[in-house]
């Protein structure tokens, strides 16, 4: 009875733990795949480390409460139940008399965790941790950082976050200017609820590097010599701002 109860913990677990990852690669990949109103990319994230940790505090209680309901806890069994349960923190194996950094989880076939007893171990878990919130303030900060654009002798900068880019005049074909852009996808970017920017395929228009304000619908095209990319997609934030550097960019192309 104790080998099935355990057996049917782990296996709940297991299936719980997929569930959440299945679930993370969907909200992953539709953030990816939209344009538009992506910053909503820190769900996918906040939620699968909130998952993670829900799930293994509730297996570890189930398990405590497996042992104590099954075995006739004498004062030994219990100290020895209580060190056991003190080396295993925030989802982790902690024991900083174990050499190991990497040890196997608490339950079957769910892979491997960190000991948070040693220091490397620490390192590995708390940078982790550290590179999340890095990738968080990333998405905040481009979501906030304007795009600034200088026409500076013969070339042409576009900086923004990640995604700089300069091009000469030489390179260019045509500019233009359009009020709808087509169907799209974000190949490696950001996609937030003010601003997309980065590579972008684009029916008609194909690879392209976008610089765009999503609530304007307005947009400067610069058809470009070469591949890589076809395209540079900009505009302001404004419609009369974009005709303003739409002007500016045909000045600077005839000087």
């Amino acid at each position: 009875m104790f080998a099935q109860k355990y057996e049917r913990i782990n296996s709940t677990t297991a299936t719980l733990t997929a569930l959440s990852m299945l679930i993370f690669w969907i909200l992953f990949s539709l953030s990816i795949l939209h344009i538009q109103n992506n910053f909503l990319i820190i769900v996918p994230i906040t939620f699968l480390i909130i998952a993670v940790l829900t799930i293994e505090n509730w297996h570890q209680k189930k398990i405590h409460k497996l042992e104590e309901a099954f075995t006739d806890i004498s004062s030994e069994y219990e100290e020895n139940i209580q060190e056991q349960e003190s080396t295993w923190k925030w989802g982790c194996y902690y024991n900083p008399n174990d050499l190991r950094i990497f040890v196997p989880k608490r339950f079957a076939s769910m892979g491997w965790t960190i000991n948070i007893g040693r220091p490397i171990g620490k390192v590995l878990y708390f940078g982790t941790i550290a590179l999340v919130f890095v990738v968080i303030i990333f998405l905040a900060y481009g979501g906030t950082k304007d795009y600034e654009i200088e026409l500076e002798g013969p070339e042409m900068m576009i900086d923004a976050t990640m995604y700089d880019i300069s091009i000469e005049k030489e390179q260019i074909n045509t500019v233009s200017i359009i009020n709808q852009l087509p169907n799209g996808i974000r190949t490696n970017g950001y996609g937030g609820v003010n601003k997309s920017f980065g590579h972008f395929t684009f029916d008609k228009y194909g690879n392209c590097m976008l610089y765009v304000y999503n609530n304007v619908n307005q947009y400067v095209v610069i058809d470009l010599k070469g591949s890589n990319p076809n395209y540079i997609i900009i505009n302001d934030k404004t419609m009369e701002e974009t005709e303003t550097l739409y002007q500016a960019i045909n000045s600077w192309l005839s000087e």
